[in-house]
């Protein structure tokens, strides 16, 4: 797939490159300044790009957002109320004047994933890149890791924990529908442990069978997969970044974006 990815985190601003063939990946990572709005970032970022080139508007342009998401089933989806449902969901992003309600389609999951786009954000790369189409970050993982379960798992459920921009992205999904997906803010291992546990109840997961997957970095360190052994038999550290044998330019890209490169959204 030739495509141009560009990935707007919290704190910085991945662009990747590739070919049809997935070894010819280009990666450049751009620190985002705190003290401007994410959109001049963006622009700043395209300006000083060394990956974005006169080609670019030849490939697939795929733009993916960290931003809150709701998930909704493809039969109950109606466009008319994504605006609306997304809103009330998410009051403090959604009701913001500059925020875009925007949607994507997660064929594996048999879900519609709505989220916010910054609209500021989007005039600049509506301006850049007319044809580029919006999704947000985590939806290749997800697709991924509906279809790959950890190594350790023999029966049972797979709760994946995915630790990236300091936060952590809980999902679960069983016979290609979703069971569990929501994100928190949390920078302590304690604190980690403490929501993935509450997840894992709320789900009625079994200690014996089921399976924690860890994905990314946790807070802390081992302190966190430490904490989560004590409740829990079966815990999986994950490096995906491995069953991807994507080529060492792409390993220092976040995961999702590795994700979208290795299966596609």
């Amino acid at each position: 797939m030739n495509s141009l990815i560009i990935r707007l985190g919290q704190s910085s601003i991945d662009f990747a490159q590739t070919t049809a063939d997935t070894n010819d990946v280009s990666h450049e990572s751009y620190h985002m300044n705190q003290g401007i709005s994410p959109a001049a970032n963006l622009r700043d970022a395209l300006g000083a790009g060394k990956i974005i080139n006169n080609s670019s508007a030849s490939l697939i342009q795929i733009v993916m957002i960290d931003a809150p998401v709701m998930l909704v089933p493809v039969d109950d989806f109606n466009d008319n109320d994504a605006d609306a449902l997304y809103r009330h969901a998410y009051p403090a992003t959604g009701t913001a004047q500059n925020a875009i309600v925007g949607s994507s389609v997660v064929p594996a999951l048999d879900v519609v994933a709505l989220f916010a786009i910054n609209k500021d954000v989007n005039t600049v790369v509506t301006d850049h890149f007319a044809q580029a189409k919006f999704m947000p970050a985590m939806q290749p993982l997800w697709t991924y890791l509906n279809a790959h379960h950890p190594a350790i798992i023999t029966q049972g459920n797979v709760l994946h924990i995915c630790f990236h921009d300091g936060q952590m992205n809980a999902f679960s999904a069983r016979n290609n529908r979703v069971r569990f997906c929501n994100t928190f803010q949390t920078d302590r291992a304690n604190d980690a442990a403490y929501l993935t546990l509450n997840v894992w109840t709320q789900m009625g997961m079994d200690a014996k069978h089921d399976v924690v997957a860890i994905i990314g970095t946790p807070p802390e360190g081992d302190k966190y997969a430490e904490i989560i052994r004590r409740y829990v038999r079966h815990v999986s550290v994950r490096h995906l970044a491995d069953e991807f044998a994507l080529p060492a330019s792409a390993k220092e890209m976040p995961v999702d974006m590795q994700a979208f490169i290795a299966h596609g959204r």
